[in-house]
């Protein structure tokens, strides 16, 4: 018999199911990582080891600007959505003098960075625009 994906009516092969689009792991791993380090140097922040990973060292760049902690994203999609969890969780990494921030980069087919964002709180953004 078939080893078969366990959704029921669902019949395809599991190695007829893409198992990824685009990267492999490794290349998907590189890519994050030149990313949180291309944020650290530019804005005088350090990446955490392990990308966040260890229970005392969360989220993927600290220190940015000396105030934000960064969470990075990137997909070679058309679109990222931010959601809600994403947003608690790494405000639930900010100290109490951080501020929480997300960086989203939009990367070609090829792997070349095609447009890079950033995602403020709102109230943050008001306070650096007003200042001008």
């Amino acid at each position: 018999m078939a080893a078969t994906c366990g959704h029921p009516g669902f019949s395809k092969r599991l190695w007829d199911l893409p198992l990824m689009r685009g990267m492999s792991a490794k290349a998907t791993r590189r890519r994050s990582q030149r990313q949180e380090r291309e944020l650290a140097e530019d804005t005088g922040g350090s990446t955490q080891r392990g990308s966040g990973c260890l229970p005392w060292a969360k989220s993927d760049v600290t220190k940015v600007f000396g105030k934000f902690r960064a969470e990075c994203k990137f997909t070679r999609a058309k679109s990222f959505s931010i959601t809600k969890a994403i947003i608690d969780k790494i405000r639930g990494e900010c100290d109490f003098n951080e501020i929480p921030m997300i960086d989203v980069t939009f990367v070609t087919p090829e792997g070349r960075t095609d447009e890079r964002w950033v995602c403020l709180p709102y109230e943050v953004w008001k306070k650096y625009n007003s200042q001008g």
